[in-house]
């Protein structure tokens, strides 16, 4: 068995170790939240370019979906830095 079958690892709690690319867990009711929120603006443009969901196949919005989460994931990171200069007087423009 090599790498890519391996199962993932698991917690003492038996459950699943989930990570994010910077090897931080998220809180699985981040990662819901965070995923609710991707569908909903996947859906948005989906509407505002005039289609419907049932003109893309499964593969197409998991795709959607994932590039979402990623574009959502890289926004909470800038506005995360922008609190933080804020909180030190220092004005980014964001």
């Amino acid at each position: 068995m090599n790498d890519s079958d391996a199962p993932p690892e698991e917690t003492s709690t038996g459950q699943p170790e989930t990570t994010v690319k910077s090897g931080l867990r998220v809180p699985r009711a981040v990662r819901k939240r965070l995923r609710a929120a991707a569908v909903a603006k996947v859906r948005q443009d989906i509407i505002h370019a005039g289609r419907q969901e049932s003109d893309y196949a499964q593969e197409d919005l998991e795709y959607l979906v994932a590039e979402k989460e990623k574009e959502i994931w890289s926004g909470l990171g800038w506005k995360g830095f922008g609190v933080v200069a804020l909180l030190l007087g220092i004005n980014i423009g964001i």
